[in-house]
């Protein structure tokens, strides 16, 4: 899935966003790929569709943040809600 309307930076919001609904697929996909080891460089290129060679810094800001995002999104009650929005195939 290449993300659409990819921001540098995840929301930092204390409530969900549109914007986290909207890339919710994304975030499983990060979760995912670290959980199988992905190192930064694939995360980058192979998740967020970000050359981390042409831009590093902003590929490596970007994948954080949205690290981030993911992992705060995982510990709310939300998560199981979006889960079953969008199971795993």
């Amino acid at each position: 899935m290449i993300p659409k309307n990819l921001a540098d930076l995840a929301p930092t919001s204390e409530d969900v966003t549109a914007y986290d609904r909207e890339h919710f697929p994304l975030y499983l996909e990060l979760i995912d790929a670290i959980d199988e080891g992905a190192l930064i460089d694939e995360l980058c290129t192979d998740v967020l569709h970000i050359d981390p060679d042409a831009d590093r810094e902003r590929a490596v800001t970007c994948l954080e943040s949205h690290i981030l995002r993911a992992r705060w999104l995982e510990e709310k009650d939300d998560f199981k809600r979006f889960m079953m929005e969008y199971p795993l195939t």
